[in-house]
């Protein structure tokens, strides 16, 4: 399969995805490769699989993430108001952040529970190996200057701070939302 002005390809064997860049409108393709079938998904602005395996592929679009399930048939599922993703490195959970949230969501089950909620800022969500814990930064302010605490979930624990807000390097800088 050949997929013109296609950029940015991972594979797990299984499964191949890669954006399209168009001057139209910019596209997800995804191929399972065992049967060779190419599915598109117009409005992709970025992508997202495990770095292991790649059973799920998320893409960002205007009104959301939307998740494929490329064994079933490129079966989709929007998770509305999301603004980024992050997978396991397994490609079993994903971290969703939304204006006022950090989600957790299981696109196999369809399980999706709040990780953490009620901070004007969340970013740069990053899974352990294992999929067991998430650290990811949170704010209480809004703007590219933003002070962030780093956080830290883990599974039957919850979540705890690893380095407060007020935490200012040597250096005389603050862990910014840059």
């Amino acid at each position: 399969i050949v997929i013109p002005q296609g950029h940015s390809a991972v594979s797990d064997g299984r499964v191949a995805s890669c954006l399209i860049k168009s001057p139209l409108v910019d596209s997800l393709a995804v191929v399972d490769i065992a049967t060779m079938q190419l599915a598109k998904f117009a409005g992709a602005k970025s992508f997202a699989v495990g770095h292991d395996a790649m059973p799920f592929v998320a893409y960002l679009c205007d009104e959301g993430v939307v998740v494929v399930d490329s064994a079933n048939g490129f079966r989709t599922k929007l998770i509305k108001g999301a603004t980024s993703c992050q997978f396991s490195r397994d490609g079993e959970q994903l971290a969703l952040i939304t204006a006022d949230a950090l989600l957790l969501y299981e696109p196999a089950t369809g399980k999706k529970s709040v990780v953490d909620s009620g901070k004007k800022f969340y970013g740069s969500p990053c899974f352990s190996d294992s999929g067991n814990s998430l650290v990811y930064l949170a704010s209480d302010e809004v703007s590219e200057e933003a002070r962030c605490r780093v956080q830290l979930w883990e599974r039957g624990v919850g979540v705890r701070t690893l380095v407060s807000d007020s935490f200012e390097e040597p250096t005389g800088r603050y862990i910014t939302a840059k």
